[in-house]
């Protein structure tokens, strides 16, 4: 038998309203229950907040849009994952029922979760590598051995253990990947990587942050599961991510 144990902290954040439809649901977890103090945001296609607001203790919540638009309401709460769910706002709607947002469990990779094994061996992946990691614009790093460097830098490891280079254009904030590794986009179907299908060569992050994460299929054929820890803006001159490595 497994048991895995989430700890999992509540962010309070004020209700910031504005005129416009009221968007209201309810954030639970894979088995219906009620999640509260998960974080839930209204954000422009452009990743520009418009409300958010808080869960409360039976989960439920409720936010005012800014008029007539496309939107995305993003939902997290630490120890899952993020989930993201359009919403599309017209002036003739008086309110907007999304009714339950499941979140799925981060797993075991996450950052600040612990999980703990009982009459079964641990999960049969050694980790080779895991990592909290500040990586600033056109620098690198290096999964496998959990690294962050930039070009030229003298010690450390070289362009040739690098996985994936972070860049930016007008257009937004991209991982590229090297080498031969690849990427597999956020909103992955489960939290281990283990159905993840990396092809990927290069992906949009901006927009994205606490609770979305990214596998990657390294350079040297291990498996990493990076989660971005702080959110990322097309302005962001550095990401935080947590990253676990195995070898699979």
């Amino acid at each position: 038998m497994i048991r895995l144990g989430c700890v999992a902290l509540a962010f309070i954040s004020p209700l910031c309203a504005a005129s416009g439809q009221q968007v209201r649901g309810a954030v639970v977890d894979a088995t219906g229950a009620a999640i509260g103090g998960a974080s839930v945001r209204l954000l422009r296609s452009d990743s520009e907040e418009m409300a958010h607001t808080t869960a409360d203790a039976s989960g439920k919540f409720q936010l005012e849009s800014v008029g007539s638009d496309s939107y995305v309401l993003k939902a997290w709460q630490r120890g899952f994952r993020s989930r993201r769910v359009p919403v599309v706002v017209r002036s003739e709607t008086e309110a907007i029922d999304l009714g339950d947002i499941r979140l799925d469990v981060a797993g075991c990779d996450a950052p600040g979760v612990i999980c703990d094994w009982f009459g079964e061996a641990p999960p049969p992946d050694p980790v080779v590598s895991r990592n909290d990691l500040r990586v600033q614009m056109d620098c690198m790093l290096a999964f496998t051995m959990g690294k962050a460097f930039c070009p030229g830098e003298t010690k450390g490891p070289r362009q040739t253990d690098a996985d994936v280079r972070l860049s930016q254009d007008q257009d937004g904030v991209y991982l590229t990947a090297m080498n031969g590794a690849s990427l597999a986009a956020p909103n992955l179907p489960r939290g281990d990587c283990r159905d993840a299908y990396p092809k990927e060569s290069k992906i949009r992050i901006d927009g994205l942050g606490l609770g979305d994460d990214i596998c990657l299929y390294t350079h040297d054929r291990h498996w990493s599961h990076v989660f971005l820890t702080d959110e990322v803006s097309r302005g962001s001159r550095q990401i935080a991510v947590w990253q676990i490595t195995r070898k699979r």
